[in-house]
């Protein structure tokens, strides 16, 4: 056959199913191949009669693929023009985003973004973005506006950002001002208040979230008078870790078989592929992509997947064999939970079994600053 359509198929009976489709059909080139595959090759006009019989007998079909001539002309001209179209497109996309489109104004309430835009607008929007000074803009922004405590104008992609912060006034930092907070559960071991209104003593137990120092003290009359907090707080805080060994569990190999599905992608677009199909029932992959061609111009990616078959079989573990190696690694849990000030005053380590299972639980007892 100059030109054909081969089949692969996955079937019991092998033998019946190439007898019944002879009967109506020219078969060539049988080959058996390994979990009962079958592969044919047949007239492309007969591909999609033959492809409906297989699907009434429920045969599955692991793939389809035509050759010849006419289809390996069909299938260059579809791909030069894919790849042509693909270029003309990326040429304009390329021109256009040398372009600014649009202007976003990050601000305070107090400052007006449509007069912002109105301002920038024609120096920027319909520009080439290489020739827009920022400077300058910023220097307009400045001018234009009154009480500016910042102001910054940058080009990113095809938008022009400008972000616009207003002076902050002294009753308006008041607004802002709140007390200190305990960041973690823990047992209060030591304080030092710069200033502010203590709400804890040494001794007591907080949760993460409390309020340890208000923002505010007392003044001679009476009264309350809001200031900024500033202290120093420690606690013991409780950290634990727990790892569990099961004795006996069921895993997951790869048996060495593999096969690999490769494919040429074109801006994400696909525009080759070698049809492989995966033939395991479990299996795990791992995808590979390589640049054909060293540009940016015409970013040919090969992909490749390479899909392992795998098993399952039934592990036996004693405890005591790794024990050590669980408990080294409960500690380490452990030590990533801590902070770089950390003093540890306390550890302990507690072994529970129940069943295949057993627990092993680390805990330890670290001082560190709570709030500040």
């Amino acid at each position: 056959m100059k030109s054909y359509c081969k089949f692969e198929v996955k079937a019991l009976r092998k033998e019946k199913c190439i007898n019944e489709l002879s009967k109506s059909f020219l078969i060539a080139e049988i080959k058996e191949k390994e979990g009962n595959v079958l592969e044919f090759k047949v007239f492309p006009n007969d591909a999609k009669k033959i492809k409906k019989e297989l699907e009434k007998k429920e045969i599955k079909i692991l793939s389809i693929s035509f050759r010849g001539i006419y289809y390996t002309i069909l299938n260059v001209l579809k791909s030069w023009g894919i790849i042509a179209g693909l270029v003309i497109g990326l040429a304009f996309f390329f021109i256009e985003t040398m372009f600014v489109k649009d202007v976003e104004v990050w601000c305070d309430e107090q400052i007006s973004e449509s007069e912002i835009v109105a301002l920038v607008k024609p120096y920027s929007v319909n520009k080439i973005r290489s020739t827009i000074n920022t400077k300058d803009i910023e220097v307009k922004i400045y001018d234009s506006f009154e009480n500016l405590s910042f102001v910054s104008v940058a080009v990113v992609g095809q938008v022009l950002i400008v972000n616009v912060k207003q002076e902050v006034k002294p009753s308006e930092m008041e607004d802002k001002i709140s007390p200190i907070l305990a960041s973690d559960d823990g047992r209060i071991t030591n304080i030092e208040l710069v200033q502010g209104t203590l709400c804890v003593k040494v001794g007591d137990i907080v949760k993460k979230g409390d309020q340890l120092v208000m923002p505010y003290v007392i003044n001679s009359d009476g009264e309350q008078q809001k200031i900024m907090p500033k202290a120093k707080i420690y606690a013991d805080v409780w950290l634990a870790s727990e790892v569990n060994h099961n004795s006996h569990y069921e895993e997951q190999y790869r048996t060495g078989k593999q096969v690999v599905k490769n494919e040429v992608l074109l801006c994400n677009l696909k525009i080759y592929d070698n049809n492989q199909t995966c033939p395991f029932e479990n299996y795990d992959t791992i995808i590979k992509d390589k640049k054909i061609i060293e540009n940016n111009i015409l970013p040919f990616i090969l992909r490749e997947t390479t899909y392992y078959e795998l098993a399952s079989r039934v592990v036996e573990e004693n405890f005591e064999d790794v024990k050590d190696e669980i408990l080294e690694r409960c500690k380490e849990n452990n030590l990533q939970k801590m902070e770089e000030y950390d003093i540890i005053k306390r550890e302990n380590i507690i072994i529970k079994q129940a069943g295949n299972i057993t627990t092993v639980i680390y805990t330890s007892v670290v001082n560190r600053e709570i709030g500040g």
